[in-house]
């Protein structure tokens, strides 16, 4: 799994992904303000995984349809994610 987000306040981001024990889940993590689509490229690089391959969760449906474009699986997140919605 890995994180990409938008968020302003990094610190915030990766103390919250620390104080949760959240970071040992990711083998990426991109946070910065910066387009969906730099992060996924990222991604990519840092992993090799083509975007085919991946899929992305969000709630925003512009983060959707951009992250769309370069073929990933994308599904919209409405009331947070949970097995349902994973095994979709």
């Amino acid at each position: 799994m890995a994180v990409a987000s938008r968020i302003t306040d990094i610190a915030l981001a990766y103390q919250l992904l620390h104080l949760l024990d959240l970071r040992k889940y990711f083998i990426c993590v991109e946070i910065y303000p910066t387009r969906k689509t730099l992060h996924f490229t990222q991604i990519q690089k840092k992993t090799g995984l083509p975007f085919r391959d991946m899929v992305f969760y969000d709630d925003d449906v512009r983060n959707l349809k951009c992250i769309d474009k370069l073929g990933v699986r994308v599904i919209q997140v409405v009331d947070g994610i949970n097995g349902k919605v994973i095994q979709y």
